[in-house]
């Protein structure tokens, strides 16, 4: 049975998770296991897929001339 923890939001959760990573990253230029084992629980296993396009430098940024962005 699931429940909820009062005040806690999935955006608070990830937010915070996600300046725990930066700080990592800060000091050891690593991403620790436990924070990739916690993005796998939050977003499934397409978040290690995204991190793996992104470390092969796979992403690409298209601006239109209205100023909408969009990543590919």
């Amino acid at each position: 049975m699931a429940f909820a923890l009062p005040g806690v939001t999935l955006p608070a959760v990830v937010e915070e998770l996600l300046s725990e990573m930066a700080a990592a990253v800060q000091e050891n230029a690593r991403i620790p296991d436990e924070h990739l084992s916690s993005l796998k629980f939050i977003f499934g296993s397409s978040a290690i897929q995204a991190l793996d396009l992104v470390d092969r430098q796979s992403i690409t940024l298209i601006s239109s001339p209205s100023g909408r962005r969009v990543y590919q």
